[in-house]
C-alpha cells in the first residue's frame, strides 16, 4: 500500500513541476523505516517501546502458528494500545512524512522551495482525498469482509 501511494505521489509530482525522469526523487532504501506506523506512534507518545515489542512479538507468534499475518495496527487495536481512529491518523501522518522525505530531495536540489512544497503537499491530500484514494481502516476491513 505504502509503494503504490508512493508512484502516485511521485507521478503527481513529475506532473506537477514537468520534471524529467532523472529529475524524479527515487525512495531510498532507508525511506520507509523511519516511517513505520510503530516509530511514529513511539515519536507522538502514543506507545511505549515495550508496546511496540509486544505487538512485534505477536506478529511473530502469528507467523509461527501458521495463523493470518496481522498488520501491526490491527494489532495495536485488539491489544487495546490503540483505537482505529489513532492507526488512522498514523497512516496519514506514515504517508505525510514518506512525501515529506521525498519531495524534501528537491527542496535540497533547490529545484523547489518550502512554500511551493507545502502547496504541492496540499494539493495532492485534496486530490487524493476527492478521489477516495485514503480510507479509514474500518473501510478497509469492511472491503476485505465483502471478498
Amino acid at each position: 500500500m505504502k509503494i503504490a501511494q508512493t508512484e502516485e505521489f511521485l507521478s503527481f509530482l513529475k506532473d506537477r513541476l514537468k520534471l524529467e525522469a532523472g529529475q524524479v526523487p527515487v525512495p531510498g532504501e532507508w525511506l520507509y523505516m523511519a516511517n513505520t506506523i510503530g516509530a511514529i506512534a513511539l515519536r507522538a507518545n502514543l506507545l511505549s517501546l515495550e508496546q511496540i515489542e509486544r505487538i512485534l512479538d505477536k506478529q511473530e507468534e502469528n507467523q509461527a502458528s501458521d495463523e493470518e499475518h496481522k498488520l501491526f495496527g490491527q494489532l495495536a487495536i485488539n491489544l487495546g494500545y490503540l483505537t482505529p481512529h489513532e492507526i488512522d491518523r498514523l497512516l496519514e501522518l506514515q504517508q505525510i512524512n514518506i512525501q515529506l522525505s521525498l519531495a524534501g530531495e528537491l527542496v535540497l536540489a533547490d529545484s523547489l522551495n518550502m512554500e511551493s512544497l507545502l502547496d504541492l503537499l496540499r494539493d495532492f491530500w485534496l486530490v487524493q482525498s476527492r478521489n477516495g484514494a485514503y480510507q479509514t481502516l474500518e473501510e478497509v476491513d469492511l472491503q476485505a469482509d465483502r471478498c
